[in-house]
């Protein structure tokens, strides 16, 4: 009967840990919403350098994967004007959350601009257009 009982106990014990360790798991790779939080991570499972990038102006520079099987990309940063870092600063002022500049594209007219940027927090894409300094319209993407 005691043997009952410790096994019972030991199982418990076992199912207890295990389920702990998950939820803390779980709980830990929800936190995670970005590359720099993946490359930093005790959970990271995977950090791949990509060399082609110096040929190739798209793509990613980096990939981190986690245990969990979530990854993040780090795109290949590309040096702005100043009239370029204006723009995102102009384009960016009004968001009330963290983004990443894509694209910067300087149009025609002087002060004209497309920028492209994407939140962090649902990777979503959107196009801020600035004309003349001013912000114009935003346009999302599908």
């Amino acid at each position: 009967m005691t043997n009952n009982i410790k096994k019972r106990v030991l199982i418990f014990l076992l199912v207890f840990i295990v389920g702990s360790i998950s939820g803390i798991v779980g709980y830990s790779n929800a936190k995670i919403t970005n590359f720099e939080e993946c490359e930093n991570s005790w959970l990271l499972r995977s950090l791949t350098f990509y060399d082609y990038t110096d040929r190739q102006h798209e793509g990613p520079e980096k990939k981190c994967t986690l245990w969990t099987g979530k990854s993040f990309e780090k795109l290949r940063t590309h040096e702005l004007t100043e009239n370029q870092k204006t723009a995102v600063e102009i384009a960016t002022a009004h968001l009330s959350y963290p983004t990443t500049v894509l694209e910067v594209k300087e149009l025609e007219c002087d002060g004209c601009f497309s920028i492209t940027l994407q939140r962090d927090d649902n990777q979503r894409q959107f196009t801020i257009m600035l004309n003349d300094w001013k912000y114009n319209q935003t346009i999302h993407s599908k």
